[in-house]
């Protein structure tokens, strides 16, 4: 059980964010803002958790004083809410404070509890969730909406969240990771449509004789054209292979389990390897990572400059750990470039050139590297045999074919084809060097190895602890808000741990303090020895 923040934050030296250290993806980096107040006229319904309920009692009674809720109750008290409270109107009834929603959410997410109609009954049978809202009701109408029409003040909270972790040393720019992880969609696989798909059943269509069908089958047959019609006119216009009819970012993806099911990716970027603190997030529907590594680093990148961490030029480059699945030409060009500018320093793993398998005897083929290239554009195969080409292909890449394959005795553990071909691009052939270099100098695979506890643990917590594997709406900034959510209530729990850290270390006489040399907490012994008992 987390111990009460409230007496914890008492000896932090770091004061809480103001207004103008909070960060927003609407505003620009690096601007000065004016301090945000409160509209004149505003009334909110108060905390009524003290007052004692003829039937279900006082819940500010009835909550242990080391209850986790106290600690979110907390830490929300430390937010600036201003801009969420001044979404409402003066006019009319008096709305409940929306502090007590917000802290509702989080506790719900702390909790494994996901849909708004799962917390609304916790709300009428829970102490713990009566006490996060203040005493107050909520419908599961009204947490509905709070959570689907608040997703830009979630970014803007959960950049003040990352600046508290920053102000408490979790976060070192230096010491990050990038990864994936899929999140089950609230869709059923018989809403896809996939490219593939609807095209051959366009053709299968095409061949039916609607002559010979009756009215009724006629009509059967032209909502069947029409329906994959639709599919592949929306797939082109989107530049997807498919998606779902009822839930509009899904994608088929398929899952660790093997099946393939609508999903959406979400992509962290998390810092420390023991302080696993979720620097931000970005929420899409491709069904790979494949091009995901740029925009990821970058708007991680953007928090914490907002955050007011020194990333910007003439600040050491930001590290950051990423997979394999970030090998497309685009994310390997976004890695070269940063490295060039000094900017951000990526470590991916080594590239290893995909190999066919034989089917028969589960042996691969031969590899690029079993065929001879001597520098004059000819190539010599396993066989000794000089091969045909090369011949230029529109993207700059070269390829060669064989010579003589239907005779050869290596034909079997060559290729499953009638002729070998070896298709090489320059460019990404010195894309691959340069990670191969990176990943070689000392430290490199060292830092790489970092990758899976720093981020691998966040996405267990999400999934296991918190249950967080399926969304719970089908609308797509209700997911995004969704998912900014648990990472503001994960990292929650990371603050929680870091100042539990603390208060340990202070009573044998230690403290925790952060420097511009070494931005990540370092232990040193107080001036005035151990304190408490």
């Amino acid at each position: 059980m987390f111990w009460r923040v409230r007496d914890l934050l008492a000896g932090m030296d770091t004061a809480p964010p103001t207004s103008t250290e909070t960060f927003s993806l609407s505003e620009p980096q690096g601007a000065t803002k004016p301090p945000r107040t409160l509209r004149r006229g505003l009334r909110f319904h108060g905390d009524k958790s003290k007052q004692l309920d003829v039937m279900v009692g006082s819940p500010d009674a009835i909550v242990p004083a080391d209850h986790v809720v106290r600690d979110v109750i907390a830490f929300v008290e430390r937010l600036d809410l201003t801009a969420l409270r001044n979404k409402h109107s003066s006019l009319g009834r008096k709305p409940v404070d929306p502090r007590f929603k917000l802290q509702v959410w989080l506790c719900a997410s702390l909790a494994g509890k996901h849909h708004a109609s799962e917390v609304a009954r916790a709300l009428e049978t829970d102490a713990a969730f009566r006490l996060a809202a203040g005493g107050n009701a909520m419908s599961e109408t009204n947490l509905k909406a709070f959570r689907r029409e608040n997703g830009a003040i979630f970014e803007n909270l959960a950049g003040q969240v990352l600046a508290m972790g920053v102000a408490e040393g979790l976060v070192n720019p230096q010491d990050l990771a990038t990864d994936s992880m899929r999140l089950r969609a609230d869709a059923s696989t018989a809403s896809m449509r996939t490219l593939a798909r609807s095209e051959t059943r366009l053709e299968e269509l095409a061949k039916a004789d609607t002559a010979a069908m009756s009215e009724e089958e006629r009509q059967v047959h032209e909502a069947k054209v029409g329906k994959h019609e639709a599919a592949v006119e929306r797939c082109r216009r989107e530049g997807r292979t498919g998606h779902s009819v009822t839930d509009p970012q899904a994608a088929l993806m398929k899952f660790p389990n093997g099946a393939s099911m609508p999903g959406h990716r979400i992509t962290m970027t998390g810092s420390g390897a023991t302080e696993r603190f979720i620097v931000w997030v970005t929420v899409d529907g491709d069904p790979t990572d494949f091009g995901k590594l740029g925009p990821a680093v970058l708007a991680a990148r953007d928090a914490l400059i907002g955050a007011g961490v020194p990333v910007r030029k003439g600040a050491p480059p930001m590290q950051v750990a990423a997979d394999g699945g970030y090998m497309s030409e685009d994310d390997l060009l976004f890695v070269f470039n940063e490295r060039m500018k000094g900017r951000i320093d990526v470590v991916l793993p080594a590239p290893t050139p995909p190999r066919r398998v034989n089917k028969q005897t589960g042996e691969p083929y031969f590899g690029r590297d079993e065929f001879v290239f001597d520098g004059n554009d000819e190539v010599v195969c396993p066989s000794g045999k000089l091969m045909l080409g090369p011949y230029k292909k529109g993207d700059g890449s070269k390829e060669w074919r064989g010579r003589g394959c239907e005779g050869c005795a290596l034909r079997d553990a060559c290729t499953p084809g009638k002729q070998r071909t070896i298709v090489v691009n320059p460019t990404t052939d010195m894309l691959h060097e340069a990670v191969r270099n990176r990943l070689a100098e000392p430290g490199g695979q060292e830092r790489y190895n970092r990758r899976i506890a720093t981020i691998e643990p966040v996405f267990s917590y999400l999934e296991d602890t918190m249950g967080f594997t399926r969304a719970s709406s089908r609308m797509t900034k209700t997911v995004y808000a969704e998912v900014l959510l648990k990472a503001i209530a994960y990292n929650i729990t990371r603050l929680l741990a870091a100042a539990e850290r603390r208060a340990a270390l202070r009573i044998v006489g230690l403290e925790f303090v952060v420097t511009a040399a070494e931005p990540h907490l370092v232990a040193v012994w107080l001036p005035d020895g151990p304190h408490g008992g």
